[in-house]
């Protein structure tokens, strides 16, 4: 056989193996899979076929991203604000502001001195990542706080109060369980708050670090793993893992077919598929330690955290806080035999809370 057809025939194969490797290169870069790992080293999972560049919400043409569109790389800052503020063990609190929430003496003061306020819990402040949703709540956050993220979201008004399942209520809560979510694939564990929640004591003795979701209520049957407990999801923790990140994704694509309902009411329609298809290991905390103006417990010896829930405006919220905020620093004046005593409570009715 003649040299000219012997390198006529090695370029012909050199051009099949480089082909290959092309194919094989592009089908690793549209196919990326969760890793078999049960551990907190989590990736993406891509498929094309979820992509949807738009969506109606509410009837209102508002042009949304499924989580699947965010890629992951637009978080890279939110990484460097985690790495930051997460204590040992990769696990951070996580809250969210508007401008609405950031005037003075509003619910983002009222939120954060309840810290300094709280029974040891001050430096749990250190762990505190707040993601502002506009430009001026995050330049607010950045005078009086060390951890915060500025959330960027096309076609979304956040600046002004979102009053109870307004169409950009229902935007505004959905937009922290896509964070959530990119926030477990990074590897970290989060006690989400609303910035509307009192904190008197330290809520972590209360996370069962063998549970993938710890909940607060909206009302406590009695029993901690009972699934007739209603989850509140103001106030809650997930430990970060391939499972607890795929619930998630399945949690916020179940918008889709809940499009008028928020993300709790949603995760009430959902949450037997969740335990049926995923199987997590789930504690509810009873409403007497992460209480609630909905249901609440009454005595200051027991309650770690107050959620201003049943109460639509800022004003109205603002008001009964600010008021249980004054009873906790009373409560904190009194001897331990005086607190011994019998029932210390607050002081109602208020705005909201009766």
């Amino acid at each position: 056989m003649s040299t000219g057809i012997l390198h006529q025939i090695e370029s012909l194969l050199v051009g099949i193996l480089l082909t290959v490797l092309l194919l094989v290169y592009l089908r690793i870069l549209t196919s990326v899979h969760l890793s078999p790992s049960d551990g907190n080293d989590i990736t993406e999972t891509h498929n094309e076929t979820e992509l949807d560049a738009s969506d109606e919400l509410l009837g209102k043409a508002v042009e949304w991203k499924t989580m699947m569109d965010w890629n992951i790389r637009e978080f890279e800052d939110l990484r460097e604000v985690l790495e930051k503020a997460a204590m040992d063990g990769k696990t951070i609190i996580l809250t969210e502001v508007s401008e609405a929430w950031t005037a003075p003496d509003s619910i983002m003061d009222t939120f954060l001195e309840s810290f300094h306020a709280g029974d040891k819990i001050e430096h749990l402040l250190q762990n505190l990542v707040i993601v502002a949703m506009d430009q001026i709540a995050f330049n607010k956050c950045k005078s009086v706080h060390p951890h915060c993220y500025h959330f960027k979201m096309e076609g979304v008004n956040f600046t002004t109060e979102k009053v109870f399942m307004t169409n950009d209520f229902i935007e505004l809560v959905w937009t922290k369980i896509m964070l959530q979510q990119y926030i477990l694939q990074f590897g970290y564990n989060f006690l989400f708050t609303d910035m509307d929640v009192l904190w008197f004591r330290n809520p972590f003795l209360h996370i069962n670090v063998y549970s993938d979701i710890t909940l607060s209520t909206d009302h406590f049957v009695g029993d901690p793993e009972d699934f007739r407990n209603e989850p509140n999801t103001g106030f809650f923790y997930v430990k970060a893992s391939n499972k607890t990140a795929e619930i998630l994704k399945y949690w916020y694509e179940a918008r889709k077919r809940f499009p008028q309902l928020n993300e709790q009411r949603t995760l009430y329609a959902i949450k037997g598929e969740i335990m049926d298809k995923f199987a997590p290991k789930v504690k509810y905390i009873d409403t007497k330690y992460f209480g609630a103006f909905c249901s609440y417990g009454r005595d200051l010896n027991e309650i770690y955290t107050m959620h201003s829930t049943c109460c639509e405006t800022m004003a109205r919220k603002v008001s009964d806080l600010r008021s249980l905020l004054v009873d906790w620093k009373n409560y904190t004046t009194l001897s331990i035999e005086e607190r011994n005593k019998g029932l210390v409570s607050w002081r109602v009715p208020g705005q909201c809370i009766r």
